[in-house]
């Protein structure tokens, strides 16, 4: 594994506990005091190995997943903590103009968007969208749903179910393109690309397996020098005869 990896901190530890004392103080000759500040040590290290695994899932007050799809493709996704940009450009503000009447022209090249809050309180926003009308660019959300954001802007809203037309001057939000969605004018991205540049925390937030086996390694050899240092004990008490 490569330095700097989630294993560094341990693996440092054990480095520093094994020039710390000495091959013959690990085989039997430890002081009491040593043991108890060996294990102390070697847990520090591994709550500083845990607790970056342990808070990659939780640096979001609320977590958002957002689908792209294309017709006839696969959908990408990908996990994020702030949807404020798709929101404004999607046009699913409180203050969005909506309406039933589809717009005329060519709605070539669809993308269906999704966004789902991870708490699963609310039903997710899906809306089809047109970035190559030929009129300009516009959405239509498909059901009425109820969004809300912890970040700018901030509130709890209803979507209403309609159409709404972007603004043509904007840019598709850097997210949406790396999820493959693009005007016809412009070069697709590649799929592969996006999958790449989108990698998805751990959803839970729980320590991944290598930290697992650092705890157990380390409770392990906890409990190898609580038994080398009771056995020694008994060693050393004096047998009473009758």
């Amino acid at each position: 594994m490569a330095r700097g990896g989630p294993c560094a901190p341990a693996a440092t530890a054990f480095r520093t506990l094994r020039d710390r004392y000495p091959r013959a103080s690990l085989e039997g000759e430890m002081r009491w005091q040593d043991r108890i500040g060996a294990i102390f040590f070697l847990a520090t290290a591994i709550v500083g190995t845990v607790t970056p695994n342990a808070e990659a899932g939780r640096t979001c007050s609320a977590r958002y997943r957002v689908g792209v799809l294309r017709n006839g493709g696969r959908e990408l996704d990908a996990y994020v903590c702030d949807v404020g940009q798709l929101v404004l450009w999607l046009h699913v503000t409180p203050q969005a103009a909506v309406t039933q009447q589809g717009p005329a022209g060519d709605l070539s090249d669809p993308f269906t968007v999704t966004i789902t809050d991870e708490s699963g309180l609310e039903r997710p926003i899906v809306a089809e969208v047109y970035p190559s009308a030929a009129n300009g660019p516009v959405a239509h959300v498909l059901s009425k749903t109820v969004f809300r954001s912890r970040r700018p802007p901030v509130g709890r809203w209803v979507v209403p179910a309609g159409w709404r037309t972007l603004d043509a001057s904007e840019q598709i939000p850097a997210l949406l393109r790396r999820l493959g969605m693009f005007r016809s004018a412009e070069r697709p991205p590649s799929p592969s690309a996006s999958a790449v540049a989108l990698p998805t925390p751990n959803p839970s937030g729980k320590p991944d397996l290598v930290t697992l086996v650092f705890l157990l390694a380390v409770i392990a050899a906890a409990l190898v020098l609580v038994r080398q240092s009771i056995g020694e004990r008994k060693r050393g008490t004096p047998e009473l005869h009758s």
